[in-house]
């Protein structure tokens, strides 16, 4: 498995049961973006917008995640075909982890084909 572990304090990006890196801490922009981003998909789907406007919804969410360190995409690169994409939470989250659970990571089905072929199932 590829994917978050999110707690009140922020989220490890996983390998496996491997950290890729260092623990990220989610600040007031990340909340605020997650927020923004989560309330255009809602509005995108209910307008049912074309493909092109949801995959670039999955874009902006990626590229957020990813930023400079490549931490995300890395390890995708390196892990045997297929894996599976999840996020896990704790059991009584806070607003900040409902964001990053909310969020719209099941776009990245259609991100993630052209880039890594059918090797990432959100």
């Amino acid at each position: 498995m590829i994917g978050l572990k999110v707690d009140s304090g922020g989220f490890d990006v996983l390998a496996g049961d491997s950290r890729t890196g260092p623990c990220w801490t989610l600040v007031a922009d990340d909340v605020g973006f997650l927020d923004q981003l989560t309330a255009r998909y809602s509005c995108l789907t209910r307008s049912r917008a074309d493909d092109a406007a949801l995959v670039g919804v999955g874009r902006k969410l990626f590229d957020w995640l990813e930023r400079a360190e490549r931490q995300f995409s890395l390890p995708m690169e390196r892990t045997p075909a297929p894996f599976v994409f999840g996020v896990q939470g704790p059991h009584t989250p806070t607003e900040s982890v409902w964001l990053v659970l909310r969020a719209p990571w099941a776009l990245w089905r259609t991100f993630l084909r052209p880039q890594f072929g059918s090797r990432g199932t959100p």
